[in-house]
């Protein structure tokens, strides 16, 4: 069985986090590119809002489609769009045939 491509139509990128040390001895966390032009399938999925240190904040998770076998894990990032979205549930064998995989992920703010 083949992955739904025809209902991919957007494009993610996944950035990993290397864990390094700064000039002063800290430690630090970067994110470089990892995987480019993934077709997926992003799905909003609920939203939030709150007051964060006297600042409006906003947080919507979204539903993440991919085809299977990506090299895709929690500790990564997505980028979509203008977007950087935390994946806060790993990807998971969606239908449990290998062919597609859901994760889900959170918009990160500043």
């Amino acid at each position: 069985m083949k992955a739904p491509t025809h209902l991919m139509d957007q494009t993610i990128s996944v950035t990993r986090s290397t864990a390094t040390v700064d000039a002063g001895g800290s430690p630090i966390t970067t994110f470089t590119a990892h995987l480019s032009s993934v077709k997926a399938r992003v799905v909003p999925i609920s939203g939030s809002e709150n007051v964060r240190s006297g600042r409006p904040a906003t947080m919507q998770t979204f539903s993440v489609y991919v085809s299977g076998g990506q090299d895709i894990t929690a500790a990564d990032r997505i980028t979509w769009g203008s977007s950087t979205l935390r994946i806060i549930e790993p990807p998971v064998d969606f239908g449990s045939q290998g062919v597609l995989e859901k994760l889900v992920a959170a918009e990160v703010t500043p």
